[in-house]
């Protein structure tokens, strides 16, 4: 986890912070303050090696959405980047169908997204790469499907809102 910046931040905050009962002990959460905005990069847990894990995903979940939910009211603009591990919607994600009960893509995990949406954040960036699979002479095989990754970096209120495109992203 890091933050580049040729301006050093005011205060850089480690995790949740020391208000929180789940300790961020992977490091997954990192803020950076600069006065009139903060940046923070997360890597959120992927719960595809086991159940307990994924347990852990949902829990780590609950107290980030809170976490969020008490900083963009305090803070200045927050962009929010990193990797979320989950898609949200059927274009974010390969073979949807296939992967309805994988970790990333559960209807939990999905609904949680939503929700975080609903906090009042935008997504400022989103870009959709479809990247089908090729013959060695450099052609689509037939009937292959595009694989699809999609990247993100939201932010809170106070930021300005970015013009959209006819499907709600900016561009």
């Amino acid at each position: 986890m890091a933050i580049l910046s040729k301006v050093p931040p005011q205060r850089l905050v480690y995790g949740y912070g020391p208000d929180s009962p789940l300790a961020d002990e992977e490091g997954r959460v990192l803020r950076a303050d600069f006065g009139d905005f903060s940046v923070m990069s997360v890597y959120m847990p992927s719960g595809s090696s086991s159940l307990e894990r994924q347990d852990f995903k949902m829990e780590w979940l609950e107290h980030f959405y809170d976490y969020i939910a008490r900083l963009k009211n305090d803070l200045p603009p927050l962009l929010i980047s990193g990797d979320f591990n989950i898609c949200h919607q059927p274009i974010d994600i390969h073979n949807p169908k296939a992967n309805a009960n994988s970790s990333g893509f559960l209807p939990e995990e999905r609904a949680w997204l939503g929700q975080f949406f609903d906090l009042g954040l935008w997504m400022l960036f989103a870009r959709s790469i479809l990247s089908p699979i090729t013959t060695p002479g450099g052609a689509t095989e037939a009937g292959q499907e595009p694989k699809t990754w999609a990247g993100a970096l939201i932010t809170t209120p106070g930021a300005r809102k970015p013009p959209q495109n006819s499907k709600g992203l900016s561009s």
